[in-house]
């Protein structure tokens, strides 16, 4: 470079890459494409962390209920959970909680036809066979039914606060519909919150007629099918659960003149006969149901 071009330089003329005078603006490499040059570069990763927690709160957001101890056994409707054993499993772990949680004995409310527990009431003894000895433990015994009934009481409502809380939305908001379910909850009602949720699970809808919901539930047995991946001990298991369920419901099965008629001929029997016993008319309607149902599971 010559000294004129040089001193023309220093005298103030722009160099040709100087973005500070020639106003344009610079490039910038590949790292820095898209980015900033004026945010800081932890800016950008603290972004990018926070959507990471927000995928993850996303992902954990499915009802696991209120009770750890019940290890995510939930009640919720069909459209939720499409496990027709859901509400089995989720009675038979409350159950093992109640087992370990509450001194008094809860079994009954987990049958078939949940009922309330009873406290066997202490029976005075006879004045005329009893000694002091009796009358002794009569006092004792007396004690200790004061003493199971308050714990039944208060167990109860507790009970019932458990099974509240894990109920999913829309199963609350099918049950604050109901009439009595203020009632329930004052007296610690479990078996009747247990059959109302086993209800709302089934689709039955206390507000339709009782011929199309049973219509439904029979419909959705007949067209259950076995899948690829269910092993044959879990296919019986849900069948099972869904024909006990339509029985306690008003629904039965194999009710067909044709199937009495011949289970009783096959036992020598005619069915037009008058004079044969009710209960033998009954065995034989038990004989043909069970037949009945022996074909749709294998059909």
């Amino acid at each position: 470079m010559s000294v004129i071009e040089n001193n023309r330089n220093s005298a103030g003329t722009p160099a040709p890459n100087d973005p500070s005078q020639t106003g344009l603006r610079p490039q910038r490499s590949a790292g820095q494409q898209g980015r900033n040059p004026d945010r800081p570069r932890n800016q950008y990763r603290n972004r990018n962390s926070s959507n990471r927690s927000n995928g993850q709160q996303y992902r954990s957001t499915a009802f696991r209920g209120e009770t750890p101890g019940l290890n995510r056994n939930v009640f919720q409707v069909q459209s939720e959970s499409r496990d027709p054993t859901q509400f089995k499993r989720t009675i038979e772990a409350l159950e093992r909680f109640c087992d370990k949680l509450y001194d008094v004995d809860m079994r009954s409310l987990f049958g078939s036809d949940p009922t309330i527990p009873t406290i066997v009431r202490p029976v005075k003894p006879t004045e005329v066979t009893a000694d002091e000895v009796d009358i002794d433990a009569y006092k004792e015994e007396v004690k200790q039914f004061v003493k199971d009934k308050k714990n039944l009481s208060k167990s109860l409502r507790a009970l019932y606060s458990v099974i509240w809380g894990q109920c999913s939305v829309p199963v609350i908001t099918k049950l604050v519909s109901l009439p009595e379910i203020d009632l329930w909850k004052s007296t610690g009602a479990c078996d009747e919150l247990l059959k109302a949720i086993q209800q709302i699970l089934m689709n039955y809808d206390h507000k339709k007629c009782v011929y199309v919901t049973v219509f439904k539930q029979i419909q959705f047995l007949y067209s259950y099918k076995q899948r690829e991946s269910q092993s044959l001990h879990r296919y019986l298991e849900v069948f099972q659960i869904m024909t006990k369920n339509i029985e306690r419901y008003g629904g039965s099965f194999g009710d067909h003149p044709a199937y009495m008629k011949e289970s009783m001929e096959q036992s020598g029997l005619n069915v037009d006969d008058l004079l044969i016993d009710v209960e033998v008319r009954e065995t034989h309607r038990d004989n043909a149901q069970k037949k009945f149902l022996a074909i749709a599971f294998l059909l």
